[in-house]
């Protein structure tokens, strides 16, 4: 996504929340296209928030290239000429696979740092 993309799509949904008359809080990573500092934003509130810096990136990237590392030992085996080539389905399916195995602990640990909720939040959340 470009700056703007972002910016005219900010402005789509601050001139919604207008002709509803309500205010909302959009949190966003913070991404370089996240940048709106030319929008006048009057009924959304825009925070640069980032939980999946508390530590999710680190296990998803870990255990996909744990999955790639396993991949090529066994390409390796098997007598193949390029063990390290991988194709893009089965770099998706090995994300979808880790995001799956991520503990429901470590996203509740990423959120909690991140203030912006409690252990008494999260519990109401999760359960």
């Amino acid at each position: 996504m470009t700056t703007c993309v972002f910016e005219e799509w900010l402005k789509d949904v601050n001139s919604s929340m207008k002709k509803q008359e309500r205010n909302i809080l959009l949190l966003v990573d913070n991404a370089p296209s996240h940048c709106a500092d030319g929008v006048s934003l009057s009924n959304v509130c825009l925070e640069k928030l980032q939980p999946l810096d508390q530590g999710i990136i680190y296990c998803l990237k870990r255990d996909v290239l744990t999955r790639k590392m396993l991949h090529t030992l066994d390409e390796m085996d098997a007598g193949n000429n390029k063990p390290y080539k991988v194709g893009m389905l089965k770099g998706i399916e090995w994300c979808a696979e880790a995001w799956q195995d991520l503990p429901a602990q470590a996203i509740e640990h990423c959120w909690l740092h991140s203030g912006l909720t409690s252990k008494a939040d999260l519990s109401f959340v999760l359960n």
